[in-house]
């Protein structure tokens, strides 16, 4: 998408020959400078580093393009720092960094924090992990595995004898919870 003369003055006016980050005053919610304009009377939001990125290489990008940032800092428009690439190209360079969200960060983190009980648990040697996030003690998780194990049984008969709903006992076998 071709810039308008205004977007590139703002970046122009910010844009300075250094290797340090150029960081840009304005950020959206997930950190990245931003700007804002009025396009054919529709308003129009830039993030800069794409602005900086099509400035600087004189190229038009289209939404597929992702504009990626050597130093890890969504704020910074130094063109010297972003590199184009693809979403897969992104997020392997967040692996190889040791950027990508783990433990309690993960986004499958549900109540917000840890709790004594919890922090406890985990430090024990048989932890199994979700037990209590799931409401089955580690008993009742360690005789549902025994009854699995034994092969008795189907899983159906087995939610009907340990009183608990058949899914549950189907994760349970195919190891998808209390592993």
């Amino acid at each position: 998408m071709k810039l308008r003369q205004s977007v590139i003055d703002r970046f122009n006016s910010f844009n300075k020959e250094t290797d340090d980050c150029i960081n840009y005053p304005i950020l959206n919610n997930d950190g990245y400078g931003v700007m804002q304009t009025y396009v054919d009377g529709k308003k129009k939001h830039f993030t800069m580093h794409r602005v900086s990125y099509q400035i600087m290489h004189n190229i038009d990008l289209t939404a597929e393009n992702v504009i990626c940032h050597k130093c890890d800092n969504p704020a910074c428009i130094n063109p010297r720092h972003l590199f184009l690439g693809t979403h897969e190209d992104n997020m392997t360079d967040k692996v190889f960094k040791d950027r990508q969200a783990k433990g309690k960060d993960n986004g499958r983190y549900i109540h917000g924090k840890y709790t004594k009980e919890k922090i406890a648990l985990k430090k024990s040697v048989n932890y199994i992990p979700h037990t209590l996030n799931r409401g089955l003690s580690e008993e009742k998780v360690l005789e549902i595995k025994q009854l699995i194990k034994e092969k008795s049984q189907t899983l159906k008969k087995i939610s009907e004898i340990v009183n608990v709903n058949y899914n549950t006992i189907r994760d349970i076998s195919s190891g998808r919870v209390y592993k």
